[in-house]
């Protein structure tokens, strides 16, 4: 059902990219190297291999807890005497819900228009936004891999 994909390739230093069909049917404008395309879940993939380099590399721990890589302007709560680490995180054991909650302002070209840092900052500060401590559980949820 996907109307258009673009394809990379990376080699010896050099680029190519090759377009096919539209960047939203009916359109007529053929995707190339910048159009913005969601990629969803898989950036969660990306994501948990840059963190396992930077673990490997003893850049960070898996078991550092969030905050200690958030700016000093973020507040990370706790809910019964826990607080996120990266491996609750990445193992979907944040103990956050799906979505970051209060989002307003999306498109039908960008629903998450209104996933912005200032209220996903805000949403955090708030006493308890969890639905089980952090590391007890499993639930889904893209607000975790935003935050990591």
């Amino acid at each position: 059902g996907a109307p258009g994909l673009v394809i990379a390739a990376v080699r010896n230093g050099e680029t190519a990219f090759a377009g096919f069909g539209e960047i939203r049917k009916g359109s007529g404008q053929v995707p190339d190297e910048h159009t913005l395309m969601r990629i969803a879940s898989i950036s969660k993939t990306f994501c948990g291999d840059l963190m396992g380099s930077m673990i490997v590399d003893g850049v960070i721990g898996a078991t550092d807890p969030l905050a200690k890589h958030l700016g000093k302007d973020w507040t990370v709560p706790g809910l019964e005497g826990r607080t996120p680490r990266l491996i609750d995180l990445v193992t979907q054991a944040s103990g956050l819900p799906r979505e970051v909650p209060n989002q307003t302002g999306g498109t039908p070209d960008d629903p998450f228009a209104g996933n912005t840092f200032d209220l996903s900052r805000a949403e955090l500060a708030k006493p308890e936004p969890y639905l089980f401590p952090p590391g007890t559980g499993a639930f889904y949820s893209n607000w975790g891999y935003d935050l990591l």
